[in-house]
């Protein structure tokens, strides 16, 4: 899907933090020990940002009271420093 795109297409983008693996980002409302790796994310979506016309970026799921040691805000604020310097 992500080959059909050129920067024409206009993209909005949903990202619930519950994706990614416990290990990084553990203060969400399910975390999972076999989520995503945000490396992995980010690849995906720097591609994204460079193959479409990305309007937005909402992030989702961050739960402060369960967070230990700000690690998912850390995280959740990476995605919105990447997307505002990728795109």
């Amino acid at each position: 899907m992500i080959q059909e795109l050129d920067r024409s297409t206009p993209v909005w983008i949903s990202f619930d933090i519950d994706a990614l693996c416990a290990a990084e980002a553990g203060g969400c409302s399910q975390a999972w020990a076999t989520g995503l790796k945000i490396t992995d994310c980010l690849q995906f979506l720097n591609q994204l940002y460079k193959k479409s016309d990305v309007r937005g970026l909402g992030i989702y799921e961050v739960s402060p009271p369960l967070d230990r040691d700000f690690q998912t805000s850390k995280t959740a604020a990476l995605l919105a420093y990447n997307f505002l310097f990728q795109t």
